[in-house]
């Protein structure tokens, strides 16, 4: 999930401190004028070359979802999308979700990671219930 939106979710930056920082400072700290990560790359500049800094480039992590929910895991994610609809009724229209996957694996509407976080959604709320009422 983090890779979809371009996230870095390693450790170092994952520590409490270091996150309750970042998110007290200005916007354009974070972002100016096009630049991202403006404060984490003026930070680095001198000890990391200007050409890994300056790079415009970068692709996030390619994987292979869309193939996998209209080619060969097509059944595993409509199974899969279905159940959580009606696992999880407080947070999901079963009609609408199992429009979106069917729109989806038909090409009637653009892939999206939505069936991948609602399964994932659902099996965390399945751990969490065993957890509870165990």
């Amino acid at each position: 999930n983090s890779m979809a939106f371009s996230i870095e979710s390693r450790v170092p930056f994952m520590d409490y401190r270091l996150i309750e920082f970042t998110l007290g400072l200005p916007e354009e700290f974070v972002y100016y004028q096009g630049e991202r990560k403006r404060i984490l790359r003026k930070s680095f500049r001198g000890i990391v070359p200007d050409a890994i800094l300056d790079r415009k480039d970068k692709m996030g992590f390619l994987s292979a979802e869309e193939r996998w929910v209209k080619e060969e895991g097509k059944t595993w994610f409509n199974r899969g999308v279905k159940e959580a609809a009606i696992n999880l009724p407080t947070f999901l229209l079963e009609a609408d979700t199992n429009e979106l996957i069917d729109k989806m694996q038909l090409g009637v509407v653009p892939f999206n990671f939505d069936p991948w976080r609602i399964i994932c959604l659902n099996t965390w709320s399945k751990s969490v219930t065993n957890k509870i009422f165990k």
